[in-house]
């Protein structure tokens, strides 16, 4: 057997078989028919919630009672719901136990289920790219043998799967010291192969720019080519954001403060954030700008606390890098 073909089926038989699927007499739950019809229309934020709520058992038997051609006509809408499932339980726990790691594990068996149904010609790139997603929300969860085993799936898809090696990127960050994925041993090695494949990702331009002031202590000039790369091509507001907060870092590593607060106005004036108010308050106050720390001060107690669950720097810190990977993924869910 090709060794390939060997692992594979080792990886299947870790990550655990796909929920029975019995026909039932009473027909689909048509509560949970209709979260999947709205999530695939783009109601997402709801039937999310929704469906995170609910028992493991209660969403393990609204799969085995969907009938086999609805399985099939929203493969991809039910994949992508069970997973944003997993993604919301995993965010309400920031501090999850292995009980909450189970339940973002059950949602993920039954997102797989529906990507077994998938019907996708080669190359087959919503699955490729939804193990990339996977791969990173088991990062998140810190189980690194899952995330890891994802990947590898990803990779078998496709050799250069920029997703999946993010996902195992992140993990090393998170977990330095515990490198030895494919012959990798940091997040830095990682990234350089992201490139070397795909010149443009940005997700990895903009990791590989502040690791490499991080791992040094230094402003390398690779450091900012990479971040001034993400500030002037991306065209995402969250790239863009954390390009111009990283570069101000730099700035102020560098003494020069007053680029520095010019970099933080930049990714205000882009993406307002909890980060961005800190680190203006910061600047300013260095300035002796007294009257602009007020303002700041002002507009931020004037914010919805709910404002700062979208913080492109929070969310970067846990592993999402940008809102790119998920967004394409809910497209495709749309387009099925």
């Amino acid at each position: 057997m090709k060794p390939r073909l060997l692992f594979l089926l080792v990886a299947l038989l870790l990550l655990g078989p796909a929920p029975p699927v019995r026909m039932s007499a009473q027909g689909a739950d048509p509560t949970y028919l209709d979260l999947l019809n709205r999530y695939a229309a783009g109601d997402v934020s709801q039937p999310v919630a929704t469906l995170a709520s609910w028992p493991d058992s209660r969403a393990r038997l609204a799969i085995e009672t969907l009938e086999s051609q609805a399985a099939i006509d929203r493969a991809r809408a039910g994949a992508m719901l069970h997973s944003e499932a997993a993604l919301a339980i995993l965010f309400s726990n920031p501090a999850i136990s292995e009980s909450g790691r189970a339940r973002v594990r059950a949602q993920v068996d039954l997102a797989r289920w529906f990507i077994s149904h998938l019907q996708d010609p080669k190359p087959r790139t919503f699955e490729t790219r939804w193990h990339g997603l996977i791969a990173l929300l088991f990062t998140m969860s810190g189980e690194r043998y899952r995330a890891e085993q994802e990947a590898n799936l990803g990779l078998a898809l496709d050799s250069k799967n920029a997703d999946a090696g993010m996902a195992v990127g992140v993990f090393f960050e998170r977990f330095p010291g515990m490198g030895d994925w494919r012959g990798f041993t940091s997040a830095y090695g990682i990234y350089r192969w992201i490139l070397g494949a795909h010149p443009d990702f940005l997700e990895a331009h903009l990791r590989l720019g502040l690791l490499e002031t991080l791992a040094s202590g230094l402003v390398t000039r690779d450091a900012r080519q990479h971040l001034t790369t993400v500030a002037t091509k991306a065209a995402r507001p969250d790239l863009q954001a954390l390009a111009h907060l990283f570069l101000g870092r730099l700035d102020e590593r560098e003494k020069r403060l007053d680029d520095a607060a010019r970099e933080f106005e930049l990714a205000h004036a882009i993406r307002p954030s909890q980060s961005s108010f800190v680190a203006l308050i910061r600047a300013s106050s260095v300035e002796g700008r007294a009257d602009r720390v007020l303002q700041l001060a002002a507009d931020y107690a004037g914010r919805q606390a709910s404002a700062d669950q979208d913080d492109p720097w929070l969310l970067f810190r846990v592993g999402v890098t940008s809102g790119e990977l998920i967004e394409w993924l809910r497209d495709k869910a749309r387009t099925q």
